[in-house]
């Protein structure tokens, strides 16, 4: 097969500088200093509800769609309550079933499930009503649906030899027929990053993003499927690809930095995370007053949001609210130590973050489903 059409398009692309720091220096900080509020989510847990772990999170309309890929395998829906509403499909081999809930795509007129094992794609009703159950030609980990029936995947090498013209692409679109028409962004065959990661494909209110790791590039999508670079990651110091393609030489070399996740709020507030090594690194962006804040080690016990959360992961975003899961057990195990060291962890905090954290911890058992926690960015950053 040959396909000649690329989806990259030109246009003004901002650099972001990402800020220097020692390899070895411990950097410090508390919520308050990013933060101006939280709420958290506690997600009803019984036997249809369960989430071993969030893969994928996403919000729409007020309703809250959760993907576990690696221990239940399901896909279950919320209310901003938490209150439980129903699963979205169920494991198996049969018509409109997935062995892999791979990657989901949700839109107002349905979901999108793509199961890489069994090389298909399913679409349900928000009620959970089958609409389709479609066969791939090809293997794909991720999936956007695009105007008129149209489709982009991101592409893998495993098992797709047989559209040898295409593997040099990380992007190709195809028809509702799943035939490819054009691709995009141009990768060496067999060359990839080992870090890829489900949330260097954003979704968010706005747009949506790519972070090309290969190119340290974020790219915004648009409904067409085309490609338009928006910033470009300037690194202070060794960023070699070639480093972490090596796994002896990635564990020796202590400097190599790079984009694990990210999100934009307002279009002027960017938020990512920056792996180096064994740690990671937050970093909140202002695009326009161009200043920018790092943290690593959260020191939750001094904070006056919560003493018992603190900032994870980047799972989505929420109106102006950045949101990120904490495990219920770890919520029972921080209340239970800083009980036991109550002098330091609960002096000088204002009373009522004492009674919200004890309600919290009182209030989920080490069973439940992880909660979601809603972080309100700072307007002065």
């Amino acid at each position: 097969m040959k396909v000649n059409c690329n989806m990259e398009k030109k246009g003004e692309c901002k650099q972001i500088q990402v800020p220097m720091f020692s390899p070895h220096e411990i950097i410090k900080g508390v919520l308050d200093d990013v933060f101006d509020s939280v709420f958290v989510v506690r997600l009803e847990t019984d036997d249809k509800s369960l989430i071993g772990s969030i893969n994928q999170l996403v919000i729409l309309n007020d309703t809250i769609y959760c993907r576990d890929l690696n221990k239940t395998k399901n896909i279950c829906l919320f209310n901003m309550s938490g209150k439980f509403l129903r699963r979205i499909g169920s494991n198996g081999n049969g018509p409109y079933e997935y062995v892999e809930p791979t990657d989901m795509w949700v839109t107002p007129d349905g979901i999108f499930v793509l199961d890489q094992w069994q090389h298909k794609l399913i679409k349900y009703r928000h009620d959970g009503q089958p609409l389709f159950d479609k066969q791939l030609p090809f293997i794909s980990n991720q999936i956007y649906p695009l105007y008129d029936g149209q489709f982009l995947f991101r592409g893998i090498d495993a098992q797709n030899y047989h559209l040898n013209d295409l593997l040099n692409y990380q992007f190709w679109r195809c028809d509702s027929s799943f035939v490819v028409n054009s691709v995009g962004l141009y990768r060496k065959h067999r060359e990839f990053v080992s870090i890829w990661n489900n949330a260097i494909f954003l979704r968010n209110m706005y747009k949506t993003y790519y972070y090309n790791e290969i190119s340290d590039t974020l790219y915004s999508i648009n409904s067409d499927g085309f490609f338009t670079p928006e910033y470009y990651f300037t690194f202070p110091r060794n960023h070699s690809k070639e480093t972490l393609r090596d796994g002896e030489k990635f564990r020796k070399e202590c400097e190599y930095i790079s984009v694990n996740s990210f999100c934009i709020l307002d279009e002027h507030y960017l938020v990512y995370t920056l792996f180096e090594c064994n740690r990671l690194l937050y970093v909140f962006d202002n695009l326009k007053t161009k200043s920018s804040r790092i943290i690593s080690t959260w020191e939750v016990n001094k904070s006056n949001l919560s003493r018992l959360l603190h900032f994870e992961d980047i799972l989505t975003t929420y109106k102006n609210y950045v949101v990120s899961s904490f495990p219920s057990y770890g919520i029972i195990e921080r209340y239970n130590l800083s009980i036991k060291e109550k002098d330091s962890w609960w002096s000088g905090v204002h009373n009522d973050v004492f009674e919200r954290d004890k309600e919290l911890a009182e209030a989920v058992s080490e069973d439940d489903n992880d909660v979601l926690v809603f972080f309100r960015l700072r307007r002065d950053l």
